[in-house]
């Protein structure tokens, strides 16, 4: 009786190692498989976005151009306010990030539009957005980031034609714009950019976004050209929000208050001028805070 129960359970033993091995042979053809799907498929997309590359004949160059349309365009008729974010290499995907607000109605729905640059990566955008959103040369900031002179020739002006002119009839052709609700938004040379158009262009734009603009750019040009508006009008009738990181230079924040401060002296009757110093924000680590939170005081409910 031993000997038959030994046999026995050496068969049973040897079942049960050749059903292991199946169950060992199958889940490593599953892994296989599984690892066959999870193969790359090509690069991140934002839903419900496009891009085109347009070529600009004012300044003799091409442009990416990031499109994001809200939620429910495809069911509907209605028409849009929309957003023109400058740099939008890198400050399209902060400002996508609004869906979610628009969604919870703390932001309309509205169109993104980005300007962006038809280079390999972010660091080759430097010198084009210098030619670009810089309405003079200052020539201590050329020094210090080795700018070369071709990229010194103070054309924001020309770059603003292009959005005027190429820009947003390309827009508003193509999409069911407001051409009457348009918002600007710039960071850093951005924001010297959108402050300059305020002062200077001021029709251009309904709403204006200036996250950590250089106050003092050029020997104080952005004040000089907020003094020579404020002595030929009597309103400003925009929303414009200013902001900075908390952790920026000091004199960098101290000129932002001076900004603002000069603006609410004005006593504009149409102006609703923000500003806000972001708390343990750098100027690097700021951008996505500034880009919510000055669509939220432009364009919020």
């Amino acid at each position: 009786m031993v000997i038959i129960l030994s046999g026995i359970g050496r068969s049973l033993m040897l079942v049960a190692f050749v059903w292991l091995l199946g169950i060992g042979l199958l889940a490593t053809s599953n892994s296989l498989r599984a690892a066959d799907t999870l193969t790359p498929r090509g690069a991140v997309s934002i839903d419900r976005s496009e891009q085109f590359l347009l070529r600009s004949e004012k300044m003799g160059d091409d442009y990416r151009i990031d499109i994001m349309l809200p939620i429910g365009y495809a069911d509907s008729q209605d028409r849009y306010p929309v957003v023109y974010i400058t740099d939008s290499n890198y400050l399209f995907y902060p400002a996508a990030a609004s869906q979610l607000a628009q969604v919870t109605g703390d932001l309309p729905s509205l169109i993104l539009v980005g300007i962006g640059y038809n280079v390999p990566g972010i660091p080759d955008t430097g010198q084009i957005r210098f030619r670009d959103l810089a309405p003079t040369c200052d020539k201590a900031y050329q020094k210090s980031w080795s700018v070369p002179d071709e990229y010194c020739q103070g054309t924001a002006d020309e770059f603003l034609a292009f959005l005027q002119d190429e820009l947003k009839p390309f827009v508003n052709e193509r999409y069911r714009t407001n051409p009457d609700d348009e918002t600007l938004v710039g960071y850093s040379l951005g924001g010297i950019f959108s402050l300059h158009v305020l002062f200077t262009h001021p029709e251009a734009f309904d709403r204006y976004v200036a996250g950590s603009p250089g106050i003092r750019w050029d020997d104080e040009l952005l004040l000089e050209e907020e003094r020579k508006y404020a002595a030929n009008h009597d309103d400003l009738d925009k929303f414009v929000h200013i902001s900075a990181g908390g952790l920026e230079d000091p004199l960098r924040i101290a000129n932002v208050h001076v900004m603002y401060s000069r603006l609410k002296s004005r006593k504009y009757p149409g102006l609703k001028v923000d500003l806000d110093i972001l708390e343990n924000e750098t100027h690097n680590t700021g951008i996505n805070a500034a880009v919510m939170k000055g669509l939220r005081s432009v364009m919020g409910n």
